[in-house]
Order: C-alpha cells, then structure tokens, then sequence
C-alpha cells in the first residue's frame, strides 16, 4: 500500500484537475477544501465512473455515468462537471 501511495505530479490533469498526482495506478487529486482524494476513473463502451475515497476512507463516494456523446466540448464538459462534483462531496460537512 505505501508503493501505491507514492505518487509523482501529473501536469497533465491540471486543465481538469490542477495538483493532481499519479501513482501505481491512482490518482492523488486535491481538494478545495484542503486535503484530497485517491482515484482511479474507468470507463467502456457509453459508461463511465468516477470514484473518491478519502485518505482514511472515512469518506468514498463512486460514480456512475452514461456517455455516449459524440460531442468532445460535451464530453470534456462532462468530466469537468463529475470533478466539480466530487470536490464539492468530498467536502461537504
């Protein structure tokens, strides 16, 4: 679990989710409220999930989508909203 959680930055992530950083197959993405979340989105044919687990799981949430859009602007705005989303469950009191 410690080699999991060493993580290096993703610039990459910054147009959807700046301060991200990629592990051995997780993400470390940070909140507005201080703190973040460890991830790992996935996705196939129309679906698509996103996922959140706090460092001490105190808090996961998982998200399930349908995305069968041929629209890039709809799709990036759709991701864009799912990361709005969870920041803000992810810090809600």
């Amino acid at each position: 679990m410690a080699e999991l959680h060493e993580t290096v930055p993703a610039p990459a992530f910054d147009p959807i989710a700046p301060g991200t950083e990629y592990g051995l197959g997780i993400m470390w993405i940070p909140t507005s409220c201080g703190g973040g979340y460890w991830s790992h989105a996935g996705g196939t044919l129309g679906y698509s999930t996103r996922n959140a687990a706090s460092g001490d799981g105190s808090r996961v949430l998982v998200m399930s989508l349908s995305t069968s859009t041929d629209d890039p602007e709809a799709s990036y705005a759709t991701v864009i909203d799912t990361f709005e989303i969870i920041d803000q469950l992810m810090c809600a009191d």
